[in-house]
């Protein structure tokens, strides 16, 4: 939490929201995924009801959560990891009723496994996208910005899959996210490197 710039004074906010966060990474991955899927099947307003659903659950268990059983930050966490695991059963349900083929499927299991890899990788890369944004370093950020989808995912997809076929394909993203991590690490060393120390 502190190299993604907590201070001590939201430290343990951060810590207890991030927890319930991770805690639901994998179903929450697999939810954008299975979005994904249904967009790229023309049916963008089933996807549209996967995402609409976990938001009002995700407000409505805010409310409940934080107002009535005054759980605060806690509260929070929970709420928007039980709307993310309601979102991704509803995904896979809507996803099921357009794509039943096994051969599809084997292919997209091993494709969302090799994703997982680089899970918790990929918070690395956003918040430090964000926080050179939020300094005014917009240079900074917008090539962290094009890292995972453009500057290391291009030359990926184009030479692995002449490698590997299609498990090239398979795991292009994870690699790319894996060089993305890799680029991204010494910008943000750096950067608190040089932050002037408290008095």
């Amino acid at each position: 939490m502190r190299l993604l710039g907590s201070t001590d004074t939201i430290l343990l906010y951060a810590r207890t929201y991030a927890a319930c966060i991770l805690i639901s990474a994998p179903l929450m991955t697999s939810s954008f995924v299975l979005n994904n899927i249904l967009r790229y099947e023309g049916k963008a307003s089933l996807a549209m009801i996967g995402l609409t659903a976990g938001g009002f659950l995700n407000i409505f268990g805010d409310w409940v959560l934080m107002t009535k059983f005054h759980m605060g930050i806690l509260g929070a966490g929970i709420s928007t990891a039980v709307s993310q695991v309601v979102d991704f059963f509803l995904s896979s349900q809507l996803a099921g009723w357009f794509r039943n083929d096994p051969a599809v499927i084997e292919i997209g299991t091993f494709a969302l496994r090799a994703q997982l890899l680089t899970l918790f990788l990929q918070p690395m890369s956003v918040c430090a996208n964000m926080m050179f944004q939020s300094i005014g370093k917009n240079g900074t950020a917008s090539f962290l910005a094009m890292l995972r989808s453009g500057i290391c995912f291009i030359p990926v997809i184009f030479l692995l899959p002449r490698m590997l076929g299609l498990t090239g394909v398979e795991v292009s993203q994870t690699v790319a996210d894996f060089l993305t991590f890799v680029i991204t690490v010494p910008f943000v060393v750096q950067f608190f490197q040089h932050l002037p120390n408290d008095a």
